[in-house]
């Protein structure tokens, strides 16, 4: 299937403000590719591609723990753990406890 000739429509169809955007996960940078510049969590990664700007999350340059595990760039110490656990359920209450944290992973 040809998505590029889908993003008009979609953008169209579901009254978006950007672009839909493409993923690549790739082992390495793409040949001729500036290395990363900058750290980003996977959110604003997402929104700078959505304006036309190619970005690359590394595990280096992932600015956030949660994206970091989700895509599978790295792992966090127990230390870590535990704060993304207290971001989760408190802050961005994405979860409304521990119990459901664990059981969706």
């Amino acid at each position: 299937m040809e998505w590029r000739g889908w993003s008009s429509r979609l953008t169209g169809t579901l009254r978006l403000a950007h672009e839909p955007v493409a993923v690549a996960f790739a082992g390495a940078l793409p040949e001729g590719a500036a290395p990363p510049s900058a750290r980003f969590s996977v959110c604003q990664a997402l929104r700078h591609a959505s304006e036309g700007t190619p970005v690359t999350l590394t595990a280096d340059t992932c600015g956030c723990p949660g994206g970091l595990l989700n895509l599978g760039l790295g792992r966090l110490s127990p230390e870590g753990q535990e704060r993304l656990a207290d971001f989760l359920i408190r802050r961005e209450q994405v979860y409304g406890s521990r119990v459901a944290l664990h059981r969706s992973q």
